[in-house]
This record gives structure tokens, sequence and C-alpha cells, in this order.
């Protein structure tokens, strides 16, 4: 048996289950950016510390032939 009023809460319930729903997937698409942001911002950090640790090693070696040629 319905009770009075039950298709009507029955009905809200659904739209706030496709409203929870939405905002879950809004959030995850957000996350799912930020992550892509986050990789490519990991990637270009790598790539710089490569190009540091590359010009370190020329000073470096650049420092041992000097002294040597003193």
């Amino acid at each position: 048996m319905w009770e009075q009023g039950a298709p009507e809460t029955l009905q809200r319930c659904l739209e706030e289950n496709q409203e929870l729903r939405d905002a879950i997937r809004q959030s995850n698409q957000i996350l799912r950016e930020r992550c892509e942001e986050l990789l490519h911002f990991q990637a270009s950090q790598r790539e710089e510390k490569e190009f540091l640790m590359c010009k370190f090693q020329e000073a470096r070696k650049l420092v041992e032939r000097l002294g040597l040629e003193k």
C-alpha cells in the first residue's frame, strides 16, 4: 500500500540521487583534470632537473680542468 505522499517522496529521492550523481561526476572530472595538470608539472620538473644536473656536471668538469691547469 502506498502512503499518502509516497510518490512525491520517491520522486524527490530520485531527483536528489541524480543531483548527487551529477555532483560526483563533476567532482571526478575536476580531479582528473587536476591530476593531469600535476602529471604535466611533474614531467616538466623532471626535465628541468635533468637539464640542471647536466649543466652542473659541465660546470664541475670545467672547474676540475681549470684546477689541473693551475
